[in-house]
């Protein structure tokens, strides 16, 4: 059974024929269907003009317009409409034609009502084929153009942070489908670039467009020999990954006479223009900031510990410098200060980030699994410092209190934490009882959010049930009541049915069954008359729906009952 919920249009100049087969379906549980009816080819034609759906049921003989031409034409508003013919003609000419144009089925009004229901199953299934495979990739590919750029930042970012391989084929490959402009062959110098000053550029969106200009004045002095992709960081940080161009893209004007290897020779270059860049953003932009450049470029291997060595040297050598242009080769090697349990710990020290994203989304096992990797950290006895201790836990803690002020729970768990003793490391007798304080805030913050979303998700069900038990004879279609709980169809049709254990459809007829009986019992509406208070389409259709439910039609209730 799909858990879809498909729309299916009925088309015939019969009503009767219509109207029938909407009975049919809805009295079949395995289908969800949100079915529309037209009583011939140009009021079909006029209503998916407005209205996409996924099914047509067409008789192919109509007045006016046939199913055979409604087909054509709706094929060029919606190619991924499916259509069932049904027509009372065995005569291969019309199943010919129906094939030629993509029907999906062609059977026989004289059908059983089990091979309609079948060839609906057959369209169904061919249609949850056509979405996730055709209808998803075409999708994906129609955006992948806007989301480029960033998956560009996204794969670039993971080079210089994450934890995957830059010399694999798979690497090559990525760099390739995302079109990076710069060659995985050859080897890419790092320039840190940072703001001081952004003078009166107070908001975000401005000073976005300065390290957009900033790049861009870059780019002008760079243009003769090299290549240059820029990245953010940390808001007022650029990191430059530059690559001198292929000999044969250069022209004569941007020739290097030098008998210096490539990666030295591109690396002079750049610390030669560090000044002229300085100078140009604050003649033409009016921003201070100060670069460093690497020594050389390097393999794309070796970029994650070069950008890790030029950040601890923006951080230290220039921290309280300003305006200032630096050389990697011109400051003291830390490399031998550097321990590499210590470059381990960053990189684990990376993920905490992650730990904000599982809060938010409430992914309790990942969160959990990562906290903990984290928390180990500080009992290694290679690694234990102060600082990483420090580290680790207000990090926690500004993740725990962001959530809680973001999210408006703060108030609602104010009893429950000790906000005092969250924000004071000093107030626990050790790391062991400081991690398990935190776990336990954790444990609380996450229960809180089951349990509101649980009372969110309470609550849609009894407005659902409001709507329904209000609106018995108006819009009970799928798309109506996802309209009026605020969801989409599908994602309604689930939560109904993991909340209250049966499906939305089955709770309407069970409301329809119990408003009926009352109605029967008071004697005060004839049959038809309750049918229509209760949205059936027709008395037949209520005393067939009635009957089932009952063993006992409407009126043989209301005689016993009396």
């Amino acid at each position: 059974m799909s858990s879809s919920v498909y729309k299916m249009l009925i088309v015939d100049d019969e009503r009767a024929i219509v109207n029938g087969l909407v009975s049919l379906f809805e009295d079949e549980p395995d289908l969800q269907l949100e079915i529309f009816r037209a009583y011939s080819g140009l009021e079909a034609y006029e209503f998916l003009q407005r209205h996409p759906v996924d099914i047509v049921m067409s008789d192919i003989r109509m007045p006016g317009m046939s199913g055979l031409e409604l087909q054509r034409q709706v094929k060029e508003l919606w190619p991924g409409c499916q259509f069932i013919f049904l027509t009372g003609y065995n005569d291969f000419h019309y199943a010919q034609e129906a094939m030629r144009n993509e029907g999906a089925d062609y059977i026989l009004k004289t059908e059983e009502d089990a091979t309609i229901i079948q060839a609906v199953h057959k369209v169904i299934g061919r249609l949850e084929r056509q979405f996730e495979i055709n209808a998803f990739m075409a999708q994906a590919g129609n955006r992948l153009k806007q989301a480029l750029p960033v998956l560009q930042k996204e794969f670039m970012w993971e080079l210089l942070q994450g934890e995957g391989s830059s010399d694999d084929q798979q690497f090559l490959r990525q760099m390739e489908e995302l079109e990076i402009p710069l060659s995985p062959d050859r080897p890419v110098l790092l320039v840190l670039v940072r703001v001081d000053d952004w003078g009166n550029k107070i908001h975000a969106s401005d000073q976005t467009l300065m390290l957009y200009a900033m790049t861009n004045i870059v780019q002008e002095y760079l243009s003769p020999i090299a290549e240059l992709y820029p990245l953010t960081y940390e808001q007022s940080k650029l990191v430059l990954l530059i690559q001198a161009k292929d000999p044969g893209e250069r022209g004569a004007s941007g020739a290097v006479q030098s008998t210096l290897p490539p990666p030295k020779r591109i690396a002079l270059f750049v610390n030669n223009i560090l000044e002229s860049v300085l100078a140009a953003c604050k003649q033409y932009l009016d921003l201070t900031i100060s670069m460093l450049a690497a020594k050389e470029a390097v393999p794309w291997q070796a970029c994650r510990q070069k950008f890790k060595r030029l950040r601890r040297l923006l951080l230290i050598d220039c921290a309280m410098r300003q305006e200032i242009a630096l050389s990697e080769s011109n400051l003291e090697d830390e490399e031998q200060a550097e321990s590499k349990p210590d470059a381990s710990v960053q990189l684990q020290l990376g993920k905490i980030s992650m730990l904000e994203t599982y809060l938010e989304t409430g992914q309790r096992e990942h969160f959990f699994g990562l906290f903990f990797e984290l928390m180990k950290l500080a009992q290694e006895p290679d690694y234990v410092s102060n600082g990483l201790k420090l580290h680790l836990y207000y990090a926690l803690v500004s993740i725990y209190l962001a959530y809680l002020h973001q999210s408006g729970t703060m108030h609602d768990l104010d009893s429950r934490l000790d906000i005092h003793k969250l924000t004071r490391m000093e107030e626990h007798e050790g790391w062991d009882e400081a991690t398990r304080f935190l776990q336990q805030t954790a444990e609380r913050i996450f229960s809180h959010k089951t349990a509101d979303l649980a009372e969110r998700d309470r609550e849609v069900i009894r407005k659902i049930k409001r709507y329904v038990e209000q609106n018995l004879a108006g819009d009970l279609s799928l798309t109506r009541i996802a309209e009026v709980a605020g969801f989409n169809r599908s994602y309604l049709s689930r939560l109904y049915k993991q909340m209250t254990g049966k499906g939305l459809s089955e709770y309407i007829l069970e409301v329809r069954l119990l408003k009926a009986k009352e109605l029967l019992r008071q004697h005060q509406l004839k049959v038809h008359e309750i049918s229509d208070v209760l949205g059936f389409e027709s008395s037949a259709y209520f005393t067939r729906f009635f009957k089932r439910a009952t063993n006992l039609t409407p009126t043989e209730f209301r005689e016993l009952d009396h």
